[in-house]
């Protein structure tokens, strides 16, 4: 059985949202929320460098080129936006909102609402893999030495998630706290070196706004008070792999990185922690139905039971 592998890949078509008369797929060069690409289903924030990109001629599925369409922002002049080759630019303003029009070959649209970006959001890139809820934390526990990746995203006054440009922020760690960017994504990676109960602090800036942010307190593995299991399944022919995520805390407070030791019912079973934090994933032979997970850390400890879904009946051949 082949092991999955946990990465945060997006499993992209050839747009990431289409014009209200779903005649063209779009793409910008923004991020939306933490681990996902920005649609207009969120505001843009304000003093944002955008480029929307028409890819795909949806009216047309053979077509592998672009639409010939020109982009423009209706009643807007105020935007500056300049049009080439089916992409569109502009800077975003501080508020408000505009209609953004792609016409030529074929046409399509759709509105965009503008707002302040207030404050700098982080979400583990487990959470993303495991659709954890989102939250936007003030305050933020890191294991002292543990490797944490990251995903991130800015959010204005009303906790709304806002389409921003990766190059535009700009984000310096303060005290023991480290902070890398592992490859050409978004992503980050934070560790905390300070002492128990330390309090750091990324500061960022996006398109020379100043932006809120958690602080980053030095914990240990002993001072996890709560686990809450997450979990998926991924199955195989003959066998199944149950793969679980202890989301930690102390006092209410998200704690990350910490260690947990994991126990499992079903005997030895060939495990492998794939991504740094606290995963497990178990590989699992066809004839066990389930299989009962414990994550212990400091004072907590939190038990899951992780079926083998039912197979999937085959169609019953229709009679005539």
């Amino acid at each position: 059985m082949t092991l999955l592998p946990i990465t945060l890949t997006v499993l992209l078509g050839c747009h990431d949202f289409t014009g209200e008369l779903e005649r063209i797929g779009f793409v910008s060069n923004l991020r939306g929320a933490p681990g996902a690409a920005w649609t207009p289903a969120h505001p843009m924030a304000a003093g944002t460098a955008a480029t929307l990109t028409a890819a795909t001629d949806l009216s047309d599925p053979e077509k592998e080129e672009p639409p010939l369409v020109t982009g423009s922002i209706l009643k807007r002049d105020d935007l500056n936006a300049t049009a080439e080759a089916h992409q569109l630019h502009f800077t975003a303003p501080m508020d408000g909102r505009a209609t953004v029009l792609f016409d030529g070959e074929t046409r399509d649209w759709f509105r965009i609402d503008f707002a302040e970006a207030r404050r700098m959001s982080v979400r583990p890139t487990l959470d993303v893999l495991f659709d954890v809820p989102a939250t936007t934390p003030t305050r933020l526990g890191l294991v002292i030495g543990a490797e944490v990746p990251l995903e991130l995203g800015l959010v204005d006054t009303d906790g709304r998630a806002l389409g921003w440009n990766p190059e535009q922020l700009a984000l310096t760690p303060t005290d023991a706290v480290s902070l890398w960017q592992p490859g050409d994504g978004p992503g980050r990676v934070i560790t905390h070196d300070g002492a128990p109960g330390e309090i750091g602090a990324v500061l960022a800036d996006y398109a020379g706004v100043a932006l809120d942010g958690p602080e980053l307190i030095a914990l240990t593995s002993d001072d996890i008070d709560d686990i809450t299991l997450h979990s998926w399944v991924n199955e195989s022919d003959d066998a199944w792999q149950a793969v679980a995520l202890a989301v930690l805390s102390r006092d209410d407070m998200r704690v990350l990185g910490g260690g947990v030791d994991w126990t499992w019912s079903a005997g030895e079973l060939p495990t492998d922690e794939v991504l740094p934090g606290d995963v497990l994933a178990l590989q699992v032979p066809g004839d066990v139905a389930e299989v009962t997970l414990t994550a212990r850390g400091g004072g907590a400890l939190e038990t899951l039971i992780i079926q083998r879904p039912s197979p999937t009946p085959e169609p019953t051949p229709a009679h005539r």
